[in-house]
Formats: structure tokens, sequence, C-alpha cells
């Protein structure tokens, strides 16, 4: 996998989580901000594979209650599953 054209997707959808998220100042929303750019440190600096697919499954398991605290809607939420689960693939 190509690490920087991965870092600048991980840097877009960071840029589009910003506009999904309907309460920024809800505890779950400032989560997924932090995970999100824990992801984008780890991306930027080369870490492993592993430690870049353990950052993702800690996002993936913040967005249903994110989406049930209504942190964001439901389109948004399909949205960044979606792409977590697609980055996951790619990293294996």
């Amino acid at each position: 996998m190509d690490m920087k054209a991965f870092h600048r997707e991980v840097e877009s959808m960071q840029g589009r989580l910003k506009t999904y998220i309907d309460l920024p100042n809800d505890p779950i929303a400032k989560t997924l901000q932090s995970l999100f750019q824990k992801l984008e440190d780890e991306v930027q600096v080369g870490k492993s594979g592993n430690t870049i697919k353990s950052r993702l499954k800690e996002i993936e398991a913040q967005l249903k209650p994110a989406y049930s605290a209504g942190v964001m809607s439901h389109g948004h939420f399909d949205d960044l599953e979606d792409w977590v689960r697609e980055c996951q693939q790619k990293i294996r």
C-alpha cells in the first residue's frame, strides 16, 4: 500500500469528519476526533499495519455509539463505517 496516498485519504476523511459531527462538544465526538488524529499521526510516521488496523478498530467501535447519541446522522455513520472497513481491507 502506498502510505503517502493513504495518508492523504486519512487527512481527507479527517476533514470530512468535522463536517459530519453534529454535536462537536459531545464526549463521543471528541473521542472520534482524537482517534482520527492518532490514526493520521500513525500513518504519517509509518507505523506498522497492525498498529493502524488496531486504531481503525477503535474508530469502528465508536461509530455506533456516536450515531446512537445523535452525534452524527445515519448517512454520515454509514459513510464512515464503509470507509473504515475499506481501509481495514487495504491494510491486510
